[in-house]
C-alpha cells in the first residue's frame, strides 16, 4: 500500500473533525494528529494516529458504536 501524503492525512483529519463536531458539538474539545505523520516521518507500512478529546463522561461501547465509521 502506498503511503498517503501528509496533506491527504490532514484533509482526512479535518473531515473527521467536522463529522465529530456534528456528532458531539460542544463536547468535542479537540482532534489531534500525532505520531509519525505529525513528525513528518511516516512510512509506507505505518499507521495514522489520531486522538479525540471529549469533555464529560464517556461510555466506551456507545462511543465505539458512534465512531465505527472512522475505523478503516
Amino acid at each position: 500500500m502506498e503511503k498517503m501524503s501528509k496533506e491527504k492525512v490532514l484533509q482526512i483529519v479535518r473531515e473527521m473533525h467536522a463529522e465529530l463536531d456534528r456528532i458531539y458539538g460542544e463536547r468535542l474539545k479537540g482532534v489531534y494528529l500525532y505520531g509519525s505523520y505529525a513528525r513528518g516521518e511516516a512510512r509506507e507500512d505505518g499507521d495514522t494516529d489520531v486522538a479525540v478529546v471529549l469533555s464529560g463522561d464517556v461510555d466506551s461501547w456507545l462511543e465505539r458504536k458512534k465512531n465505527q465509521q472512522f475505523c478503516f
